[in-house]
């Protein structure tokens, strides 16, 4: 057992004799330590009131900041997005990344990576690890 278990054990022994019932004494004994953790629970309180508010302004300040242009915006939707797999979204919302790709093009192209992937879990997860 580990060190605190044994103290709160012969604690709660001790207590249990003096008066006479140990449902009563793990009462007092969680009365105790109730006690003597308050100030802790305090400041934990206080800290948690100071991050709500920290939260609420970086928040706040999140809102109000917008961005300027539908230019800049499409300019950071390029950049998040950038990737070697076609993204629907761009054919539907008119920002297609490269010029000449169409959406069938782009649907081709993920059934062709869905096929070549599940062709690579198939062999992978038939392969036998132990022979018979």
């Amino acid at each position: 057992m580990s060190l605190i278990s044994v103290q709160l054990s012969n604690l709660l022994n001790l207590t249990a004799e003096k008066v006479g019932s140990f449902g009563l004494s793990i009462i007092i004994i969680t009365l105790c330590l109730k006690i003597i953790l308050a100030p802790l629970n305090v400041r934990q309180m206080k800290i948690s009131k100071l991050m709500n508010a920290v939260n609420k302004e970086v928040s706040a300040s999140l809102e109000t900041r917008k961005l300027e242009t539908q230019e800049e915006e499409s300019k950071i939707r390029g950049e998040m997005e950038d990737s070697l797999l076609p993204d629907l979204n761009q054919h539907f919302m008119g920002q297609v990344a490269v010029k000449g790709i169409d959406l069938q093009f782009s649907i081709i192209i993920l059934f062709v990576n869905l096929f070549i992937f599940m062709l690579l879990s198939w062999v992978s997860f038939t392969k036998r690890e132990v022979t018979v």
